[in-house]
């Protein structure tokens, strides 16, 4: 792979980060306007490594309500945790997967601190149900590989810490919608926090073919990491509408 294509990858990273700090109030009006007060939170984290070979390793976990799209076209809605891993290496070598989890992996502290402990093999844990269309957090399908499981051999465990560096940006807004007779307003709060972030992979094994032997090739990721291109970003968002008692409008307001 070459560098240009390897850093249009970690690229991706920062899109999805823009993506979370700006999505919330449109994932307001995703499903409708519906009258009465809402109230929901979402939390991300997210760090992306490159080791001393080139090889690239990124590790991304979201909680909040997700909607998928199945393999028979059916979308379905979970109040989740979901967990995104992916890797590749400079020779074209790539695997990726996608977990939801019963429990949510990651911590986040007051100061934005955070830590992760994930085992794909835990009991609860499944591979993500479909392609991720929409979340409250704003992340869509753009930003993820329509496979749930990519080239990947066996469990994947992975713990991870994120230690701020510098201080967090905030960014607050409150947008006006309307829809027919439904007037609603939505205010966001959302805070990233730049960080330096260490793991320790103790199994993620992927494969494919190596193009220089066009040979069937593993390659594993076990081992320690350290970056400073790692992001904590938490996000809440409070909408009321007001409009007939009965009824919706949407999916999508008029601003």
């Amino acid at each position: 792979m070459s560098r240009r294509r390897l850093f249009a990858a970690i690229g991706l990273g920062i899109g999805v980060v823009a993506l979370v700090a700006s999505g919330a109030a449109a994932a307001g009006i995703s499903n409708g306007l519906v009258p009465g007060n809402s109230k929901n939170s979402s939390e991300f984290v997210n760090a992306a490594f490159i080791d001393s070979q080139g090889n690239y390793l990124s590790i991304e976990a979201m909680s909040g309500e997700m909607t998928f799209r199945t393999r028979t076209g059916a979308a379905v809605s979970e109040n989740t945790t979901t967990v995104f891993i992916y890797g590749f290496t400079p020779t074209g070598v790539f695997g990726s997967g996608c977990w939801t989890t019963p429990a949510t992996p990651f911590d986040i502290r007051g100061d934005h601190s955070a830590t992760m402990s994930f085992d794909s093999s835990a009991p609860g844990v499944a591979p993500c149900p479909g392609q991720l269309l929409s979340s409250v957090s704003g992340v869509g399908a753009s930003m993820m590989p329509i496979s749930t499981m990519d080239d990947v051999n066996g469990a994947v465990i992975v713990s991870v810490q994120w230690t701020p560096a510098g201080v967090a940006g905030e960014d607050r807004s409150t947008v006006n919608m309307s829809c027919q007779s439904f007037r609603a307003v939505s205010q966001n709060d959302a805070v990233q926090q730049n960080s330096n972030a260490t793991a320790t992979i103790s199994s993620f094994t992927i494969q494919g073919i190596d193009p220089s032997t066009n040979e069937p090739v593993t390659v594993t990721f076990a081992g320690a990491y350290s970056t400073n291109f790692a992001f904590v970003t938490t996000i809440s968002n409070n909408q009321t509408v007001n409009g007939p008692s009965t009824g919706t409008c949407g999916p999508f307001g008029n601003p």
